[in-house]
């Protein structure tokens, strides 16, 4: 089977902000924070983003993180979904990302897209067990695309719901929820909805129709329904199965 490959844009964004809190759980896993969303082009220089800071003898800590919602559904139902790579435009004013960036499984938008980005959606993927959609990005552009490969877990996810919600977030200190313990800030920018079609946020889908062939009859006694697959095997590299030709 010949693959083909799809770019999709991103259908909803949404960046989450808890800041200025004394206590890093406080900050990391709050149930809310400020919410907003882009509809036009933005350069956001802290769009993933951890920090500690001191002031007057008070620390005080915050979190930032991106949220993406792609629909699918514009891939035929049939196609299988065998690969995604998301390619999130990088910027940071001048100024190179810090990098370690995790993508993860989000819950946002309603989870299927149908609400708008909400200030409880801050907390919507799984914080004290997230599920992992990609490794590690240990360095983020700030001037081009940062392209990742998306793991079997997303890959599945999204060939069963026709749809990819995720999230970005800081592989540092927020994913494994560690407190950090001295002054210091990370971020990685993000471009949203730029008009340019190499800067603009999608996933390249890579999907496959099924065999064109197909198989019915009798095995063993049993009545077999339509199939593209025996044991496996693609029915159009198959003669016969137990004499029996029901090639398509």
């Amino acid at each position: 089977m010949s693959a083909t490959f799809t770019d999709i844009e991103e259908s909803k964004n949404g960046v989450g902000t808890k800041g200025d809190q004394t206590t890093w759980t406080a900050a990391r896993n709050a149930t809310s924070g400020s919410a907003i969303s882009y509809t036009s082009l933005n350069n956001r220089s802290s769009a993933i983003a951890t920090d500690r800071q001191s002031e007057k003898g008070t620390v005080y800590f915050g979190v930032r993180r991106t949220f993406f919602f792609f629909d699918l559904s514009s891939i035929p139902s049939g196609n299988t979904i065998t690969g995604i790579e998301l390619k999130v435009k990088g910027y940071g004013g001048g100024t190179a990302g810090n990098g370690d960036v995790r993508v993860a499984k989000s819950t946002a938008f309603g989870t299927n897209g149908s609400s708008f980005f909400a200030t409880t959606d801050f907390d919507n993927w799984s914080p004290s067990s997230p599920t992992p959609y990609a490794s590690n990005v240990s360095s983020w552009s700030y001037v081009s695309r940062n392209n990742i490969t998306l793991n079997a877990t997303a890959i599945s996810d999204a060939d069963t719901n026709r749809y990819l919600n995720l999230v970005l977030v800081d592989n540092e200190y927020d994913y494994p929820d560690t407190a950090p313990t001295s002054n210091f800030t990370n971020n990685n920018g993000i471009t949203f909805r730029s008009s340019t079609s190499s800067e603009k946020n999608i996933v390249t889908v890579e999907h496959s129709a099924p065999p064109t062939q197909q198989w019915e009859g009798t095995i063993n006694g049993q009545t077999i329904k339509v199939q593209y697959k025996i044991n496996g095997v693609d029915v159009g590299d198959i003669v016969e199965i137990n004499g029996t030709d029901g090639l398509a």
